[in-house]
C-alpha cells in the first residue's frame, strides 16, 4: 500500500457510466497501489415537494398541508439515502470481484464539488462521468457537476464517457503551455501509465521541437513513444487521431489559457470533453 494516506475517489451517481467510472477507478487504484473510495452525494432539493397552495386556504388546513409537505420531503430524502446505499454496495461488490483493491463507501449530503474539496488532501485521483444522472440522456456537452469539480479541485481527474477498456495506449496533447508541461511531468513521475505506449501529438505548425523534446523525456522514463504533428481544428484533429490510432486515454492540461471562466465559455477543455469518445485525464 502507498505510504501516503491517499485514495482514488470514484464518483457514483446512478448514471449509465457509473459502472465504468468504478472500473476505471479500480484500474487506476491498482496501478497506483491505492484504495478506492466510492462516493455518492445527495444534493439538497431546492424544489418544493408539491406545489404550495397554503396561502390560498384556511389556517388549519394550511398547517396540515405544511406537515404533509414536510413528511413528503423527509420520505424523499430517506428513499434517496436507501437507494444510494444499495447502489454503492452493489458497485462495491462488482469492484471487489474485478480488482484487487481495498474499497470503502461514503454517502454525503451536499454538492459534489464541495464534498470533494473537503476530501482533497486525502485524494490522489478523482474519477467521474462526463455527465451525471440528471443529464444522462444528453449526448453532448458537459455536466454541471463536472464543470464545478474541474473549477474547484486541483487533483488529476479522469473523465469517463464509455464502457471500461483496460488501457494499453495513451495520448499526450502538447502545445508548449505550462499546463502541458505539468502533464508531461505527471507522466514521468506517476506509475499510472508506465509501460504503456504514448502518442505525443501537436496540432499546428512548428511543433517539431516540442515533439522531439517530449519524446526524449518520455523515452528516458521508459515509455514506448510515437509522435505526430496534425493540422486543422485542434479538438477535431485530436479526436480523429484517437480513433484512427486506437488511443485508450488522452492526458492533457486543463485551462490552458489560465482563466477559470474559459470552461464555461467554450474553452478547448470543454471542446475536448464534448468531442472525445474516450476517457480524458485532466491535470491542472
Amino acid at each position: 500500500m502507498n505510504s501516503k494516506a491517499s485514495v482514488v475517489i470514484s464518483c457514483i451517481d446512478g448514471s449509465s457510466v457509473s459502472e465504468a467510472v468504478a472500473d476505471y477507478s479500480g484500474w487506476i487504484a491498482s496501478r497506483l497501489s491505492l484504495p478506492v473510495k466510492l462516493l455518492h452525494t445527495i444534493e439538497h432539493s431546492h424544489q418544493p415537494a408539491l406545489t404550495d397552495y397554503t396561502g390560498a386556504i384556511g389556517l388549519g388546513s394550511k398547517e396540515e398541508l405544511l406537515k404533509e409537505l414536510t413528511d413528503v420531503e423527509q420520505n424523499r430524502s430517506r428513499l434517496l439515502i436507501q437507494q444510494g446505499q444499495k447502489m454503492l454496495n452493489g458497485i462495491k461488490q462488482h469492484l471487489m470481484s474485478h480488482f484487487d483493491n481495498d474499497v470503502e463507501t461514503s454517502q454525503q449530503h451536499g454538492a459534489l464539488a464541495e464534498t470533494l474539496l473537503a476530501f482533497e488532501k486525502q485524494t490522489d485521483f478523482i474519477v467521474m462521468g462526463v455527465r451525471g444522472e440528471e443529464h444522462d440522456n444528453t449526448e453532448a456537452g458537459v455536466g454541471r457537476q463536472l464543470e464545478s469539480v474541474i473549477r474547484s479541485i486541483h487533483k488529476p481527474i479522469c473523465v469517463v464517457n464509455t464502457a471500461f477498456h483496460p488501457p494499453s495506449t495513451i495520448m499526450l496533447a502538447i502545445d508548449g503551455s505550462d499546463s502541458c508541461k505539468k502533464a508531461l511531468n505527471f507522466l514521468v513521475q506517476s506509475e499510472l501509465f508506465k509501460g504503456l505506449k504514448c502518442h505525443i501529438v501537436h496540432v499546428g505548425e512548428n511543433g517539431e521541437n516540442l515533439l522531439s523534446s517530449a519524446a526524449a523525456v518520455l523515452s528516458d522514463a521508459h515509455y514506448a513513444v510515437e509522435t505526430a504533428q496534425l493540422s486543422g481544428d485542434i479538438a477535431e484533429a485530436l479526436t480523429r487521431y484517437q480513433l484512427e490510432n486506437g488511443v485508450d486515454i488522452t492526458v492533457m492540461g486543463a485551462f490552458s489559457h489560465g482563466r477559470l471562466h474559459d470552461l464555461l465559455m467554450g474553452s478547448f477543455t470543454v471542446k475536448m470533453l464534448s468531442a472525445t469518445k474516450r476517457p480524458l485525464i485532466l491535470l491542472h
